[in-house]
């Protein structure tokens, strides 16, 4: 199935607030795209490109915001906190309550990480998830 045919589930705010889904649909998935906290903001518009194929689990249409009223800072200096992980590094320091700008980080993820047979992987290459993303400083650090 073509990207621009399928279908996207918009994650509920009872799921943002779910650390397991967070950590595993949110937090992990937007370290392993890559992007500086800046270049979030310009990834982000990609989600315009796919208006119409986001839908709450009701099955209503999902309208994408605009970036710039969830994302206030121009900057996007939230996202230097949100990346850092725990002393364990599997997980977050802290959890970011701000439901919209998870949701919209949530969907990105799930557009990019879409497998697709006619994406041209030198634009898009795959972004695994390596282990060290997760590990913004060792323990050994503290």
């Amino acid at each position: 199935m073509d990207k621009a045919d399928r279908t996207f589930i918009v994650p509920s705010d009872q799921q943002l607030k779910s650390k397991r889904f967070y950590i595993r649909h949110v937090w992990r998935p937007a370290l392993a795209q890559g992007l500086s906290r800046r270049n979030w903001l310009d990834g982000l518009t990609l989600l315009y490109e796919f208006e119409g194929r986001f839908f709450w689990r009701s099955g209503d249409l999902y309208i994408v915001p605009e970036i710039d009223t969830v994302f206030t800072d121009p900057d996007n200096r939230w996202y230097s906190d949100f990346e850092k992980a725990d002393k364990s590094g599997y997980a977050p320091r802290q959890y970011c309550r701000v439901w919209e700008r998870l949701r919209l980080m949530c969907l990105y993820c799930r557009v990019m990480d879409d497998p697709d047979p006619l994406m041209s992987a030198s634009a898009h290459p795959p972004a695994p998830f390596p282990l060290s993303a997760l590990v913004s400083r060792s323990p050994s650090a503290e």
